[in-house]
């Protein structure tokens, strides 16, 4: 949200419209602290400047998790990675999203990030009973492979191999 190096014209107009500066990123992480994190003195100073409160906690995700239930609700179909990554991640049951995403249509096998990992790749990370769910509506997923070549079992064998 506008906090990317050289725009912040585009953080102070949301600012001024009104945007909390205490809002969180999708991972759940206060905007002054990742801004902090990534080293942008600048975003830092402009979301102190509209009263960004240092002392907030990082989020557990349970707010975002519940405006995702809504749109999901209302019909929404997940189009991007990102949202994606964000409910296999929290530490809240989110397969009911799931559930909701797959009633709506959401079509998992265009959900890649720049190395062709899939939205199952990322839940098998996280969450077993998210992969299940995510299988069952997408099989054609285990056989979809990164921009490296490898798919999800040979992503599986690597990591077990490299735990060990």
């Amino acid at each position: 949200m506008g906090r990317q190096k050289g725009r912040h014209d585009i953080l102070q107009m949301y600012l001024k419209a009104g945007v909390d500066p205490n809002s969180y990123t999708l991972s759940g992480m206060p905007m002054l602290s990742h801004a902090a994190c990534e080293g942008q003195i600048e975003s830092a100073r402009i979301l102190l400047h509209y009263g960004a409160d240092p002392r907030i906690a990082k989020s557990r995700g349970t707010g975002e998790v519940k405006m995702i239930e809504l749109v999901l609700r209302a019909g929404a179909k997940i189009t991007s990675l990102k949202p994606s990554r964000f409910i296999c991640c929290v530490p809240v049951n989110t397969e009911p999203l799931v559930q909701l995403a797959i009633m709506n249509g959401t079509e998992f096998l265009g959900l890649k990030d720049n190395w062709g990992e899939t939205v199952l790749h990322k839940a098998v990370r996280y969450n077993e009973g998210l992969a299940a769910l995510i299988l069952k509506a997408a099989p054609e997923l285990l056989h979809e492979r990164t921009s490296d070549g490898r798919t999800l079992f040979m992503l599986l064998l690597t990591r077990v191999c490299s735990s060990r």
